[in-house]
């Protein structure tokens, strides 16, 4: 009698011991996922940004400093009003973040802005009845230098040129914690099922398992978007830089609740499945 109270016991704390092992690699792999096709994930920064305001306001910030260094030339405000193509500046984003994740030196290549630049000016000189000949070149190459500088900062994301190095060093990391937990979970619960004469009591630690990670990653994103810690962490000196981060926080913790939400409805059908198996055994 004492021996069997014993055993069970220690299968107690055996079984305890492989519900919470499995809880945390269900969500170190849910977690690590995450952060794989996200964080390190050129399309979701890429997605992300064209769904916000960021371009729009990226645009309204560089033609207000290009505007600053016109006024200086002598160009009427007017001239920037259609400069700054919507399509070039995503284009520009585009191959700036493509160069962050290849690893590649984070330049802006402003020469299509520069040539633009030119037929512009030369446009802008016609109508107004300037003589391209009595314009010093010098003069209109200074300026477009100055622009390409102005159009290249605001093209260059905050933070990406000192994060680049070591944030690639992560992938690899990110990558095998996925795969571990993933082999982990599964050798689990393998073992539940396999431990278990009766099967519906392993199916029940399965969801226990599975209930306790769903439930600690929905807390995560419950506290962070209830505090509101994005909007008061993000303190950028562009209004574009702060929207784009934003967007990136918001949009990453809106998944791990998506992913929350997932693993409790497998907890939910993981339960259904437990009660009907029980039922059944009992029959």
């Amino acid at each position: 009698m004492k021996k069997f109270i014993k055993n069970q016991k220690i299968e107690a704390v055996v079984n305890a011991l492989l519900i919470f092992l499995l809880a945390m690699c269900v969500t170190a792999f849910s977690l690590s996922s995450i952060v794989r096709f996200t964080v390190f994930n050129s399309a979701f920064i890429t997605d992300s940004l064209n769904e916000s305001d960021f371009y729009a306001e990226l645009r309204t910030e560089v033609r207000s400093d290009l505007v600053s260094i016109g006024d200086a030339s002598g160009f009427d405000r007017s001239f920037f009003d259609d400069f700054v193509d919507d399509i070039l500046v995503r284009e520009d984003v585009q191959a700036y973040i493509d160069d962050f994740y290849a690893g590649a030196k984070l330049t802006v290549n402003t020469k299509r802005f520069e040539n633009k630049l030119r037929d512009a000016i030369q446009s802008y000189e016609l109508s107004k009845g300037i003589k391209t000949e009595t314009v010093d070149p010098k003069n209109v190459e200074y300026f477009i230098s100055e622009a390409s500088k102005v159009y290249s900062k605001g093209i260059e994301i905050s933070y990406f040129k000192s994060i680049q190095k070591d944030f690639l060093k992560q992938i690899p990391k990110v990558t095998i914690i996925m795969i571990v937990s993933a082999v982990l979970a599964a050798g689990i619960i393998v073992l539940l099922i396999l431990g278990q004469r009766w099967k519906h009591k392993a199916v029940r630690r399965i969801y226990y398992g599975f209930a306790a990670s769903g439930l600690f990653m929905l807390l995560i994103p419950v506290v962070v978007f209830a505090s509101g810690v994005i909007e008061k962490l993000v303190i950028f000196p562009t209004v574009s830089a702060r929207e784009m981060y934003i967007t990136l926080l918001n949009t990453f913790f809106t998944d791990v609740l998506t992913i929350a939400i997932t693993l409790l409805v497998i907890a939910g059908a993981l339960c259904v499945t437990t009660l009907r198996m029980r039922n059944k055994a009992r029959e």
